[in-house]
């Protein structure tokens, strides 16, 4: 994938704000909060998303970016995040939120496929 997970923008150096994005790997459930280094739990993303992204889980991600975008829309300005434009903020909520889909689908068949059997009841203890 040539695109960043997050905000589809290209690796490489960006014409309309002169930096550039450095390819990364993202933990989607970060290491510091039991995430694995596993596939699963890893997604393409540029230096800026991923360090925006930190340690947070998917759910907060997002909560972090629809802050980001209400602050946009209400006072047109967000210093934290002057290189990102509000579109690739939309963009980046958008594919948050399919991810935090696919962890859910992801979850359900595990949780399905696991062989539930009866546990046995503590036998009461006599004196």
């Amino acid at each position: 994938m040539d695109n960043c997970f997050y905000c589809e923008s290209p690796y490489g150096l960006q014409v309309d704000t002169g930096t550039s994005l450095i390819k990364t790997r993202d933990h989607i459930i970060p290491r510091s909060r039991d995430g694995n280094h596993s596939e699963l739990n890893m997604v393409s993303a540029c230096n800026e998303c991923n360090s925006v992204k930190g340690n947070l889980l998917p759910e907060e991600f997002s909560d972090l970016l629809r802050k980001v975008i209400r602050a946009a829309e209400i006072n047109q300005f967000f210093k934290s995040f002057s290189r990102y434009s509000i579109d690739r903020v939309r963009i980046c909520l958008a594919n948050n939120e399919k991810l935090i889909e696919r962890i859910c689908i992801y979850r359900y068949k595990l949780l399905k496929s696991y062989p539930y059997k009866s546990i046995p009841k503590d036998k009461p203890t006599t004196k």
